[in-house]
């Protein structure tokens, strides 16, 4: 008997350490884990820009190390590093040239991404903060194109 109840013990004790455990993703996990579809731009005085955002500015972050969007007439790319839990170094090395007759969004997003320090990727939103002009960057999670959308 005392078997049985030890055993059912340890097997209720793994359950528990696995359900408070294994439902969510770090920060880093997160993401990384899809593509980011750009909602707003945030100011520290708490105004939102949201009009002027083109449709489908999106960026994806790699466990490689490297990155890459669209700012809404050119594809970008670059790499980023992470430290710790929320700090981020993003580094925008390149883009597509298209000829595009409003570029001054995508300039001033490109810019933005080089100068946010910190992440928070939290289920379907990720916010990229920019402590020296006090912006931050929030994105939506895009579903994977494989994913059925419910």
């Amino acid at each position: 008997m005392k078997t049985k109840v030890g055993t059912l013990t340890v097997m209720m004790a793994a359950a528990a350490i696995v359900g408070c455990t294994g439902g969510k993703k770090s920060n880093y996990e997160a993401l990384t884990a899809q593509t980011w579809e750009l909602t707003a731009i945030v100011s520290d005085d708490s105004a939102a820009t949201t009009d002027s955002i083109p449709e489908g500015v999106t960026v994806q972050f790699a466990d490689s190390a490297s990155f890459y969007g669209f700012g809404g007439c050119n594809r970008f790319f670059g790499t980023y590093k992470t430290t710790g839990e929320d700090q981020i170094k993003i580094e925008p090395t390149g883009r597509s040239m298209a000829y595009c007759p409003d570029i001054a969004f995508e300039d001033e997003f490109i810019a933005l991404l080089g100068m946010c320090t910190t992440y928070l990727a939290e289920d379907s939103t990720l916010q990229l903060n920019d402590n020296s002009t006090r912006k931050t960057l929030v994105f939506k999670a895009v579903p994977n194109q494989n994913e059925q959308v419910e």
